[in-house]
């Protein structure tokens, strides 16, 4: 049965214990598996991986190295020449095609799986992008990876989660997680400021991502596990209020990041899917990068940075939810219905590509959403009293963001007022999950809050 709460209390730094094993969780009560073995977070964290390897998968095995120019710089040049004392060792520095910046797309894995054959071990050197396109490529092939963190931008080193864009819609799959991660302190310090910046806005998702999970949940009739919020708000409270310290790039204060982006992986591991780290909030940010790749655009910023937004966002609508009363819910619905055919026709002009990937979306949704309509009134006390209020203020978080230096308005990073807005009102369709703009939009309150301003509030 699931414990206390005062028992739960150190579960950020228990999980590590069950890393390789099974669990019975004191939350939710079931087993969760974490099949990621070891997480190495040193400044020696590099001179481990031989040893690993040699103890987890056996000497001799061939390796692929994968790493973009910048990577390779910063440490796939240092694993090239330790590394082959071992194993026999091989290359692929991947080089962006028809973009200025390598993107998870997923033209980019042929490329990579034909370099792979005959390989036994995978190991991704980067951020985002490399770490993404590494887990798919490992996944496909059957063979294990390895993890090597260049930046505490995001927390997918630590998930069984890939975001590729595919036909120009980011998608994302499950796949096996990577066998063990090994972080170098002094390399994620010396990350570029941006990609600092971008790490830290997208862990502050938490709160609303994870709020989104238990209204999903509700209308989904699928279980909700609260480890996934104790693994990541304990260390997050240390560090939400030190933007200036991470701008001047206090050793402690990226430390946590980093360390609250791993977590936030885990517990996506720890659940199975994306949910607790990935919410409205992230729909704007895809909504954003869909337009530029079809467009042959470069993206307006980083994927953190852009998810900073959209926390601003969500958080404004939760605080709006939060003041409605059941009776308000219940005569909202009866009054207003969504016009979602002609909604669904502007995305499809937008984003003509990815019609068929964005209609298979919304219909998975539909079953989902018809409960929500008919049944929100029922859950509303239960939203209103205990979910909305899990949600940090608008205020606090526009006060983290500026604090460390990030966009709180569009306009900030070059995108234009009138597509923050069409983000806002259509982001929805680009993924069957239900979230707060789902609500919002039953409620008809996407319209009025847009009237007021998202990101111009004071």
């Amino acid at each position: 049965m699931p414990g206390s709460i005062k028992k739960q209390l150190d579960w950020p730094e228990k999980i590590m214990h069950y890393l390789g094993r099974s669990f019975l969780c004191p939350c939710c009560g079931r087993k969760h598996t974490l099949k990621i073995k070891k997480i190495v977070h040193s400044e020696d964290a590099l001179n481990e991986i031989s040893a690993f390897i040699i103890r987890f998968c056996g000497k001799g095995k061939k390796i692929l190295l994968l790493a973009d120019e910048n990577t390779y710089r910063v440490a796939g040049a240092r694993l090239e020449k330790t590394l082959p004392l071992f194993f026999p060792l091989s290359t692929l520095i991947l080089k962006p095609e028809g973009e200025k910046y390598l993107t998870a797309r997923e033209e980019y894995l042929p490329a990579i799986l034909k370099r792979a054959e005959g390989h036994s071990l995978l190991v991704t050197v980067g951020s985002g992008t490399i770490t993404d396109l590494g887990k798919y490529a490992g996944h496909l092939l059957k063979i294990p990876v390895l993890s090597v963190p260049t930046a505490a931008s995001m927390n997918a080193y630590t998930s069984g989660v890939v975001a590729l864009i595919r036909n120009n819609l980011k998608v994302a799959f499950p796949v096996r997680p990577v066998l063990a991660v090994f972080i170098d302190s002094c390399i994620v310090r010396n990350t570029p400021l941006p990609l600092i910046q971008a790490g830290f806005a997208d862990s502050l998702a938490r709160s609303s991502a994870q709020a989104d999970w238990q209204m999903d949940c509700l209308f989904s009739r699928q279980p909700y596990c609260g480890l996934a919020e104790i693994l990541v708000k304990k260390v997050e409270e240390k560090y939400l209020r030190c933007g200036k310290a991470l701008v001047n790039r206090d050793p402690s204060t990226l430390d946590l990041v980093m360390q609250s982006l791993t977590l936030g992986g885990l517990s996506m591991l720890v659940v199975g899917n994306s949910a607790p780290a990935s919410g409205a909030e992230h729909l704007v940010s895809h909504f954003w990068d869909m337009y530029s790749h079809l467009r042959n655009k470069e993206v307006f910023a980083y994927h953190g940075l852009q998810v900073g937004l959209g926390i601003i966002l969500t958080s404004c609508i939760y605080h709006r939810l939060a003041g409605l009363s059941t009776r308000e819910v219940s005569v909202r619905l009866k009054s207003f219905s969504p016009a979602n055919e002609e909604k669904l026709k502007e995305v499809f002009s937008l984003f003509p590509s990815a019609q068929e990937s964005i209609r298979q979306q919304w219909e998975q949704k539909q079953k989902v959403l018809s409960v929500c309509r008919s049944a929100l009134h029922e859950f509303w006390p239960e939203i209103k009293n205990r979910i909305c209020h899990t949600v940090h203020p608008p205020e606090e978080i526009k006060s983290a963001l500026s604090a460390a230096g990030c966009p709180v308005v569009p306009e900030q990073i070059g995108i234009p007022y009138q597509l923050g807005i069409q983000a806002v009102r259509l982001s929805r369709y680009l993924r069957s999950r239900v979230t707060v703009l789902d609500v919002a939009a039953e409620l008809g309150l996407l319209e009025e809050l847009q009237q007021q301003g998202f990101w111009n509030r004071k």
